[in-house]
C-alpha cells in the first residue's frame, strides 16, 4: 500500500515537473523571440509590399 501511495506521488510529481518546465520553456521563447519578430516585421512588410507592387 505504501509503495502504490508513493508510485503516485512519484508519477504526479513527474507530471508537475514537466508541466513546469513546458511553462519556462514557452515563457522564456516569447521573451526570446518576441524582440526578434518585432525587429524583422519591418523587413518582411517592406518584401510583402515590394512583391505586392511587382504584381501589379
Amino acid at each position: 500500500m505504501i509503495d502504490f501511495k508513493f508510485d503516485t506521488y512519484q508519477n504526479a510529481s513527474d507530471q508537475a515537473m514537466r508541466l513546469a518546465t513546458t511553462i519556462v520553456i514557452a515563457a522564456a521563447s516569447v521573451v526570446i523571440l518576441s524582440p526578434v519578430l518585432q525587429a524583422i516585421t519591418p523587413a518582411i512588410s517592406a518584401l510583402c509590399t515590394g512583391l505586392a507592387a511587382g504584381n501589379s
